[in-house]
């Protein structure tokens, strides 16, 4: 549906008639309260954000822009689901499943179930995934289960985004341009509480100085505790770090 929900987006939002009765009530309207005035200002900030002032030529070309966008990004989120759906950590020894709480057992014993397969069956959702990488004490089977999840729809098959994402990146930069905006993050920004890419990077940045010393502690604590198990010469890999974490 969200092609086609585009596509009558546009046509309400691109409606020449209709933008000039919308801009002729906020020209000249009697005195509103509050929440009046707040309707009217989004209503017609939202009528020019969706290109209510260019010409009819970039009119047409926004709303071909924003169509393909809506298909792409459709396509994209196809895939990250189907890519999801398709992998299963499937385990047959219960030696496999060490560390991990009863309730997931059970819940990765019924995934197995539904799908007709003996023993245990773990998914890269977020309620198989999560506490599968917190809790399990098989470094191996949490590194695949993290190399599954870090390469969702890089691979040679149908699923492969690596081509839509920049697609994507583009095609937002285009309809932002032809509002007059530099970059997408200028555009949207504007209808965000920081306002501007600006204040957006000095929160940033201040954040990052604020946790980086207590994040490069921690970091060291988790190490530490992961060598004192592991040995003096472990190294902590990022599939390590929620299982140690939780320990630690």
């Amino acid at each position: 549906m969200s092609p086609i929900l585009t596509e009558h987006s546009n046509k309400i939002m691109l409606n020449q008639k209709l933008w000039e009765r919308v801009k002729a009530v906020y020209e000249n309207h009697r005195p509103l309260s509050t929440e009046e005035n707040t309707l009217l200002e989004n209503m017609y900030q939202s009528f020019i954000r969706h290109g209510a002032l260019l010409s009819a030529e970039k009119k047409e070309e926004f709303a071909r822009l924003q169509m393909e966008l809506s298909q792409v990004t459709l396509q994209y989120q196809q895939n990250m689901l189907k890519d999801t759906n398709d992998f299963l950590l499937h385990l047959t020894d219960e030696k496999d499943l060490s560390g991990l709480p009863e309730s997931q057992i059970e819940a990765a014993s019924q995934a197995a179930r539904e799908q007709g397969k003996e023993g245990w069956v773990f998914t890269l959702h977020a309620p198989s995934y999560g506490p599968f990488m917190t809790y399990a004490d098989s470094a191996e089977l949490r590194r695949k289960m993290y190399m599954a999840h870090m390469t969702l729809c890089t691979h040679d098959n149908a699923n492969n985004n690596l081509t839509l994402v920049p697609r994507i990146v583009n095609l937002r930069r285009q309809l932002a341009n032809i509002l007059g905006y530099p970059t997408f993050a200028d555009f949207i920004v504007v209808k965000r509480c920081a306002g501007s890419i600006e204040r957006i990077n000095h929160l940033l940045e201040e954040l990052r100085d604020a946790y980086m010393p207590t994040a490069i502690r921690e970091a060291a604590e988790v190490t530490a505790l992961a060598r004192e198990q592991e040995g003096s010469d472990y190294t902590l890999m990022p599939w390590d770090f929620a299982y140690y974490t939780h320990k630690l």
